[in-house]
């Protein structure tokens, strides 16, 4: 009998045997794909070659391994698929016949088939280089793994790095791999190859040898945890790299002081709130050995302190603020890794833009090595009025002595959203202080943790006058608790214009093609002088300003006249507000802006339909007539510089900001003569409109208690008109006796807790 040859593709037999009577048989072809292998060997019998001399239609059955046990019975299917198990020489047979006699010759063929046994593959490891100082990054490479009975590309590999006997990666395709050795030592690395049946070998290598050196690492990548991925340039910050560090400002241990005003450190919610840093073990190290942590710059190293944690679990401070360096025990580091945690102390401020430096240098011999990692502190970010509030700061005044608000809180109170937390501020504890919005600004600082990214509210404390200002113990002495903070930038000149109501957020936008993904901070002040034209300047105190400019991803900020108002608030000019029903590629938000034009037009139609009797503030004690309004010549030239200011507020604001006139909203709102030290200043005539409260998608708006045509106020329905085209709910709120009178309004008085910005600051930081 012939033999076949292993590794031939296919085995062809083209004579048939006679097995029956009833005429010619077929002839019959079999081929069998592959026809040797190793063991267990799927093959495909191919019969489908087979004729019969009439072209009579034929039918197949197959003995896979020869054994007489045929594994399919007689069917119009030409091939078969089987896998034979164990290794040997096999002769595949077919039996076919015509299909339509059954009891018709048949005829057969046969195909060899040879089964080897498979062999274990070949392992090989080469690992480059084999000596190098910590961090060594390391090559370990078995693409010389062979297998005798298969191509190199059906192994699967997984590494040993340490020789630990514990693979540290899973099994793969890939036949190199890189790892970095930080801790010094000797170490051996191992490789397991296996083939695809299962079975595998080893091939170890001894190496590499890692040389005592330098090695402090943070969480230069930012992903909530220290590990080999921070060890790529680590010594630089980007908006790609380097750690980020909070200043600790709030109160984790319920003493009443901020943390980071006290050198301990508290396990738990305080640890969230400093980085951690690690400088690696180094066995290698001599009893000589001088080990030595740098802060730098100098405005950096008075704005951190680092602990150092025992081997107890205690911790101690390792570096006190403006102690630019330390010493840490070789001792120490020759058991294990020294575990650090850098505390920032203070915010961003002027002449420190946040950036610290750690050097870690060793001096061991004549050996010196040093390695470097860079942080860089939060800045403290403020939200806008678009962002999502979940909690409300507002002064429940129900005492007549003190000047009661309940119109106004009622209204609040009945028709806040149920996702806005209320926090009544106490009336008797404060003195009546209803100013909340002007003794802090909201904002947080963040930065990424081991549960994502940490944040904590860190509020502004703004500078305030000493009269009249008892709000100012409501954050240091009320609401400073875990994660909720404070920052004071130090004392500035004594003005109104320092408070919050002279701080807005425009929200984010581009303008003249630069990103502003956190907005843009908008202050007033200005050296125009008074309406009328006397010299006169005022703005908020550079010391604050140069503050919330040292937070640089809201800055630089922008400044606009509002000098000539007796109280000198932007919100007494404009606001920004949502726009809930903005279409695609429109903005999501508007700039409402004050117009004295607008008031006074509304009133003169009416003076024209015959109407100028009718009351405006009708049962106030300032109650007047639209035609007296009108008729008022030093009413009239007041308004009309007014808006003339307005306007170059406006034009300002469209140019920084990157506005069309679709973006803008004008509401009626009108300005009267205030006598400020002999200074012809200027006070919201009418309640300032714009000047409102945004809780979400509602609004509630100061009514201006304009004239009723028909029971509507004509201010109340232009205010509507532009309003609920923005998909809010507008609701007007009576401020008239608690706030108006008093030089302020509803955004005045009030103060929220909104979500953070969606973007990560680091991610767009320069």
């Amino acid at each position: 009998m012939m033999r076949f040859p292993p590794g031939l593709g296919a085995l062809l037999f083209v004579s048939s045997t006679l097995l029956g009577c009833g005429g010619e048989s077929p002839t019959v072809s079999l081929v069998a794909t592959p026809s040797s292998g190793v063991a267990p060997l799927t093959t495909r019998l191919d019969a489908s070659g087979s004729r019969e001399p009439e072209g009579r239609a034929l039918v197949f059955r197959f003995d896979l391994d020869g054994d007489g046990t045929f594994e399919t019975d007689f069917s119009s299917e030409p091939t078969y698929e089987g896998t034979i198990a164990e290794s040997g020489s096999y002769r595949a047979r077919v039996e076919v016949r015509v299909a339509e006699v059954a009891d018709g010759d048949v005829a057969a063929s046969e195909a060899a088939i040879e089964v080897k046994a498979n062999q274990a593959p070949v392992a090989r490891l080469s690992l480059t280089p084999l000596e190098g100082k910590s961090p060594l990054l390391v090559r370990l490479d078995a693409s010389a793994s062979s297998d005798p009975d298969e191509g190199p590309e059906t192994l699967t590999f997984r590494f040993d790095v340490d020789g630990d006997g514990d693979f540290d990666t899973e099994a793969a395709s890939t036949a190199a791999m890189e790892n970095t050795y930080r801790s010094p030592g000797r170490f051996s690395a191992m490789v397991e190859v296996r083939d695809r049946q299962g079975l595998v070998s080893v091939a170890s290598v001894d190496g590499p040898n890692v040389l005592a050196s330098a090695d402090i690492a943070v969480d230069s990548n930012r992903d909530g945890q220290i590990d080999q991925g921070d060890e790529l340039d680590e010594e630089t910050w980007s908006r790609d790299r380097g750690a980020v560090f909070l200043a600790n400002l709030d109160d984790d241990d319920g003493d009443g002081e901020r943390d980071g005003r006290e050198e301990v450190y508290t396990a738990g919610s305080d640890a969230l709130d400093l980085t951690p840093v690690l400088v690696r073990q180094n066995d290698q190290l001599s009893d000589n050995a001088r080990v030595t942590l740098t802060v730098s710059p100098a405005e950096g190293a008075a704005s951190v302190r680092i602990f150092i944690e025992d081997p107890d679990g205690s911790h101690r401070v390792l570096l006190a603020p403006n102690a630019a360096s330390a010493e840490i025990s070789a001792a120490l580091l020759r058991q294990a890794d020294a575990k650090l945690w850098l505390e920032g102390l203070r915010t961003r401020v002027l002449g420190w833009d946040g950036h610290v430096t750690l050097t870690l240098r060793v001096e061991d011999g004549a050996e010196v090595d040093e390695d470097v990692v860079a942080l860089r502190v939060s800045p403290v970010i403020f939200q806008d009025n678009i962002l999502e509030p979940y909690r409300l700061y507002l002064m429940r005044i129900s005492d007549n002595r003190l000047g009661q608000n309940l119109p106004f809180y009622n209204a609040v109170r009945d028709n806040l959203p149920e996702t806005i937390e209320l926090y009544d501020v106490d009336q008797y504890r404060y003195e009546a202080d209803r100013w909340v919005q002007d003794t802090m600004q909201t904002g947080y600082q963040s930065m990424p943790g081991p549960n994502g990214t940490h944040q904590m509210q860190t509020y502004l404390a703004t500078e305030r006058l000493e009269f009249g200002s008892s709000l100012q113990t409501l954050i240091p002495q009320e609401l400073l608790r875990p994660d909720l903070g404070y920052f004071y930038p130090g004392r500035s000149v004594a003005s109104s214009l320092n408070y919050g109501g002279n701080l807005e957020v425009a929200p984010p936008h581009s303008a003249d093609g630069v990103d502003y993904p956190f907005g843009r901070i908008v202050v007033g002040g200005g050296r125009q002088g008074t309406l009328m034209g006397v010299p006169y300047s005022d703005g908020m105190g550079e010391t604050q300003r140069a503050w919330l400019d040292a937070q640089e991803v809201q800055g630089p900020s922008l400044q606009y006249s509002t000098e000539w108002l007796a109280v000198g608030h932007v919100d007494e000019i404009f606001l920004f507000v949502p726009n809930r029903a903005a279409a695609e590629g429109e903005r999501a938000w508007k700039l409402m802006i004050a117009s004295p034009d607008l008031a006074r037009l509304a009133l003169s139609r009416l003076v024209e339909q015959g109407q100028g009797d009718l009351p405006v503030f009708l049962g106030r004690e300032t109650q007047a007539t639209v035609a007296a309004i009108l008729n008022d010549p030093g009413l009239t030239e007041f308004n009309r510089r007014a808006q003339i200011r307005i306007d170059g507020i406006r034009d300002g604001l469209a140019q920084a900001l990157g506005l069309t006139d679709q973006d803008i909203i004008e509401v009626p709102v009108m300005y009267e003569y205030y006598d400020f030290d002999g200074y012809d200043l200027a006070a919201a005539y009418n309640p300032g409109i714009q000047n409102l409260m945004v809780a979400g998608s509602t609004l509630f708006i100061p009514d201006p208690e304009g004239p009723e045509v028909e029971g509507v106020d004509v201010w109340k329905r232009m205010t509507r008109e532009v309003t609920e085209p923005l998909g809010v709910t507008s609701i007007f709120v009576d401020i008239f006796e608690s706030y108006h009178l008093n030089l302020g309004e509803a955004h005045c008085g009030t103060e929220f807790d909104t979500a953070p910005f969606p973007t990560h600051w680091w991610e767009v930081a320069q």
